[in-house]
């Protein structure tokens, strides 16, 4: 059971809150309620000093100019991120034909675009290119085909792009070799 140091009104019954009795026994006196007239916040000073000017214009210019600077900067930098490009190294593809092979080599000015590349070798024909073969370059960048019997033609050989964590490999394009005819 609950013991009250006060009255309390019963229930449903209507309290104003000045009404509600208050435990003063344990509150600090700096904050309890006065009877100070002076702690009212409504009686406040109505005697302004008589330096203040009473005759200030109550409408504002309309043509104020437009280009007036102001002290927001405009050129703010924006918060979205910078997409930074992948460094683009060159590859160079070299193919020859001896003793019924192609064979061929890879380079380029990143170290890491030379391993691993694919070279397909086609044969130009009148209606486009034809792959025949394809080859994977070793870690120093060679490659070569199994023994073929090549047909009469021009062919050429040409290395995929090869994309890296931060840099690209382009692709490129060898320069033709004519075989002739039997071989």
């Amino acid at each position: 059971m609950l013991v009250f140091p006060f009255a309390m009104p019963s229930v449903g019954a209507a309290v104003a809150p000045d009404q509600l009795p208050l435990p003063t026994d344990d509150l600090p006196t700096d904050i309890l309620p006065t009877d100070d007239p002076s702690d009212d916040p409504d009686d406040l000073p109505t005697d302004l000093p008589s330096d203040l000017p009473t005759d200030l214009p109550t409408d504002l210019p309309t043509d104020l100019p437009t280009d007036a600077p102001t002290d927001v900067p405009t050129d703010v930098p924006t918060e979205t991120p910078t997409i930074i490009p992948a460094l683009e190294h060159t590859s160079t593809v070299t193919m020859r034909h001896a003793k019924r092979r192609f064979k061929g080599a890879v380079r380029s000015d990143e170290a890491a675009c030379v391993p691993g590349r694919t070279v397909v070798v086609k044969r130009a024909t009148k209606s486009g290119a034809k792959g025949i073969a394809k080859a994977r370059t070793n870690d120093a960048g060679r490659w070569r085909l199994k023994k073929t019997t090549a047909k009469k033609g021009r062919y050429f050989a040409k290395v995929r792009p090869l994309s890296l964590e931060n840099s690209d490999c382009l692709p490129d394009r060898s320069k033709g070799v004519r075989l002739p005819l039997g071989r």
